[in-house]
């Protein structure tokens, strides 16, 4: 009877570990579920939710509008700075120490040179404008240009840099300055003889004698 009662034990052991762990599988798994949700509930209890925006919000941002006659008529400022900028790209006059003292000859000398490069680089209105008057030596440091209008003056001084800088360095005086006088051209009522209305129109237009010799023409008829 009592190996009847082994052999009956031994054959239920193996079912009775089997169902008891899986008895115990079974409960360690939902007590693992059930600590995970109370983690995610406290947590979520903490940290407030935020509501994502509504599609129908929107945010307002003022952007202040321009002042239309700012952006049209420019500041002194703005001028000034195109001013210098301008100034700054353009030929620049040479300076220096020197301040040798000359005289009124070497002055026409000086300028004669000058003019006849002009005449040489095809510059022929700047020549004509230069040649039709003697600069004049008002003193030791200012050259006056005469013009005979308003736009041979504002041509020469477009000019009035290069020039300027020639005469500094050719008379080693850089505290040289030009200036500007509006001269009339007196035409004496009266009739010119050949030779004299050619004189004339080549001091108006020097390539006139360059005409002249290409085509081998004489003054006289």
């Amino acid at each position: 009877m009592e190996s009847i009662k082994n052999k009956a034990k031994s054959e239920a052991t193996p079912q009775t570990e089997n169902l008891k762990n899986k008895a115990e599988g079974e409960y360690n798994s939902e007590a693992e579920r059930l600590k995970t949700k109370t983690e995610s509930e406290n947590h979520s209890k903490e940290i407030p939710r935020v509501n994502p925006l509504s599609s129908a919000t929107s945010i307002s941002i003022n952007i202040p509008k321009a002042n239309a006659a700012s952006t049209l008529i420019p500041s002194l400022n703005d001028l000034e700075r195109v001013a210098n900028v301008e100034e700054d790209s353009g030929l620049k006059k040479v300076t220096g120490e020197a301040r040798e003292p000359f005289n009124y000859e070497r002055l026409l000398e000086v300028w004669n040179n000058y003019i006849q490069m002009l005449k040489a680089a095809d510059k022929i209105n700047l020549f004509t404008i230069l040649n039709n008057f003697a600069p004049t030596l008002l003193n030791p440091e200012v050259i006056e240009i005469s013009v005979e209008s308003k736009t041979q003056e504002k041509f020469v001084q477009k000019e009035s840099v290069e020039l300027l800088n020639y005469l500094r360095n050719e008379l080693r005086n850089f505290g040289l300055e030009v200036t500007y006088k509006l001269m009339e051209r007196k035409i004496e009522n009266r009739l010119y003889g050949n030779r004299e209305k050619y004189d004339y129109l080549v001091n108006k237009n020097p390539k006139l004698d360059e005409l002249r010799k290409r085509f081998n023409l004489d003054i006289n008829p």
